[in-house]
């Protein structure tokens, strides 16, 4: 499309939509700007596909979807993000590409986005009203950040969740508890650390 590859570019939310519909690449929308996003690692795609797949058949039960990486959500009118993970149990959210009422998002942090994901995406996903957890999970060591809310709207509450706890991670909204062991299966950490 273009000669000159682009890390970032302004378009409408028409222009992007269109554009993106036609790309081989992934792209993000924050208030007119368009970020190409960047490949992941393995060890991103496993811890991915291990919430995923510990998600689903709880997530099937109760109606609901559980989509990785490639269905974008938007979180208010100008900013289009790809989760890694996002579970969405609103029949209504049927679009087949932008989903816009999730009850929970993971971002597995990579170093180009670790920023972002903590900060940014943190304040967008937690203004979605019918969000109840945001998960964010280290891929160079066992920790994860936990963000969530009960479905009576109450304050968003923190959890700092680190190996040694290897308690169960309760995900409200879907009433599943996901273990270290379970998102880090397969995973092969550096000994030293």
């Amino acid at each position: 499309m273009n000669a000159q590859p682009r890390t970032c570019w302004f378009m409408t939310i028409e222009e992007y939509l269109a554009f993106e519909a036609q790309s081989d690449a992934r792209h993000e929308f924050v208030a007119g700007e368009v970020h190409a996003l960047a490949g992941s690692s393995e060890r991103h795609q496993i811890i991915v596909f291990n919430i995923a797949s510990g998600l689903r058949e709880r997530a099937r039960e109760l109606g609901c979807r559980v989509l990785m990486n490639d269905v974008k959500l938007q979180t208010v009118e100008d900013f289009i993000y790809y989760p890694d993970v996002m579970v969405v149990c609103d029949p209504v959210d049927d679009d087949p590409y932008v989903k816009k009422r999730p009850i929970f998002l993971v971002e597995v942090l990579s170093p180009s986005t670790a920023s972002t994901d903590r900060r940014e995406k943190m304040i967008y996903y937690r203004n979605i009203p019918s969000m109840l957890c945001y998960l964010v999970v280290h891929q160079d060591e066992r920790k994860l950040e936990r963000h969530w809310r009960d479905d009576t709207g109450d304050p968003w509450e923190f959890d700092l969740l680190l190996e040694s706890h290897n308690s169960r991670i309760m995900i409200p909204g879907l009433d599943i508890e996901l273990t270290f062991d379970e998102v880090y299966e397969g995973v092969q950490f550096d000994a030293s650390r």
